[in-house]
């Protein structure tokens, strides 16, 4: 064989079997490639699913309107505006206003939590607090409870209300309706509703009113509880000063109760208020002498 050939053939035997047509570095390359592409597709399902967590939760699912026979109460906070004015430029003023937002943002729910809880949780009385007004509701019957009343519910929740404000120095007035209403934990529809506001609206004085149609449920439903609302100076209002629903059950509770009452007046009397103002405590000290003169069970001094 000729010496070329020789030299040919040795060159070609000692040639390397990679059992590959790529080199090293191309499968290295190519390795890395892969697996940036599964990197990839992970975080893409990855991300995909975290949108479609974050789109369940901040869906807002369509309310429907459903209406129902409910009794409402709209209640304002007298003075409410002057001491959010005053609490914008005076700190001791802000820290009065702090204390009352954090009594009528928890005072529905303090309430509620006293409830029985053998009662149905569809029959304890809805409720909304925005900024000075407190909206509260119940359903005006119950199917399986034939001696419910929704109205005199709402009632008594007020008379706790103004009670537990009265006893930190301030007034409520507000309305009271029945009727065609929707109220959900954001919202309230409904012609009671819009009645209740009305009569809050057209009060000048510390009382809460009932709607002529409240007024006549009450009369036909509730006589034997004329004490929780009466007739004083020509309005059916709900009498706050029932000393039923006085949080102290001990001896004499009423009358030092009472006692407080006075002062607050006596004190907010000798305040320079605009004629408008005292004129309302003025009113409310009327209202309270004339139920300690009705009520028996008062110790009069």
């Amino acid at each position: 064989m000729d010496r070329k050939w020789k030299v040919r053939i040795r060159l070609r035997s000692t040639r390397p079997k990679t059992g590959s047509r790529f080199s090293s570095g191309e499968l290295g390359v190519r390795r890395k490639m892969f697996l940036a592409a599964i990197i990839s597709a992970l975080l893409i399902v990855a991300l995909i699913h975290l949108l479609l967590l974050f789109f369940r939760e901040n869906s807002v699912e369509k309310e429907i309107i459903d209406f129902e026979e409910r009794a409402v109460a709209f209640i304002d906070i007298l003075g409410f505006s002057a001491l959010v004015n005053k609490a914008a430029q005076c700190n001791q003023t802000k820290q009065q206003l702090q204390s009352l937002v954090d009594l009528l943002s928890s005072a529905m729910s303090d309430l509620n939590s006293t409830v029985n809880s053998n009662v149905a949780k569809h029959l304890i009385p809805k409720h909304n607090y925005i900024s000075d007004c407190i909206i509260l509701s119940a359903p005006l019957n119950d199917n399986k409870n034939k001696s419910y009343c929704g109205l005199s519910i709402v009632v008594m929740r007020v008379m706790q209300i103004t009670q537990m404000l009265l006893n930190e120095g301030y007034l409520v007035r507000g309305g009271i309706s029945v009727g065609k209403v929707w109220h959900t934990d954001s919202n309230i529809v409904g012609t009671a509703y819009q009645e209740a506001y009305q009569i809050e609206t057209r009060t000048d004085v510390p009382r809460v009113e009932l709607s002529q149609g409240a007024k006549e449920l009450w009369n036909r439903t509730e006589v034997s509880a004329t004490k929780m609302c009466l007739d004083y100076k020509s309005h059916f209002m709900v009498n706050v000063l029932n000393d039923y629903y006085i949080q102290d059950n001990s001896h004499g509770a009423a009358e030092r109760v009472f006692e407080k009452y006075f002062r607050v007046i006596k004190e907010n009397l000798e305040k320079d208020h605009p004629e408008s103002v005292e004129y309302k405590w003025w009113w409310f000290k009327q209202y309270l002498e004339s139920e300690i003169t009705r009520n028996k069970f008062i110790i009069h001094t």
